[in-house]
């Protein structure tokens, strides 16, 4: 899945893949809002 390495650059552990792509997404979306 596209957010596997994204996932692992970024210290969230795979639990489920929808959970982690959501936390992927809001960490990336948190990052663009902070910088």
């Amino acid at each position: 899945a596209w957010w596997d390495p994204l996932a692992k650059n970024v210290g969230i552990v795979r639990r489920k893949p929808l959970l982690a792509m959501k936390e992927t997404i809001e960490y990336f979306n948190s990052d663009i809002v902070t910088s």
